[in-house]
């Protein structure tokens, strides 16, 4: 992944992602686009965690996503 590709939120195994957190609905639906990385502490409270900033509409324009739970679809 890299700065600029449009991402889609993976669908979850069994309905939830691996940290017990499941989609929004009609999330699994949405094309984003990843505006930045970072790495460290998040607003999420996870110590030591990678992320994209992925901007998904204006209503989300700047959203921390773990990079396991979006792929790349461009």
């Amino acid at each position: 992944m890299k700065i600029g590709d449009l991402v889609r939120v993976k669908p979850p195994v069994s309905g939830r992602f691996a940290d017990g957190t499941s989609p929004y609905e009609g999330e699994t639906d949405w094309i984003g686009i990843i505006m930045d990385f970072r790495i460290g502490d998040s607003h999420l409270e996870t110590p030591d965690c990678s992320y994209a900033i992925v901007f998904w509409n204006e209503r989300f324009p700047e959203e921390e996503e773990y990079l396991d739970q979006i792929e790349v679809v461009s």
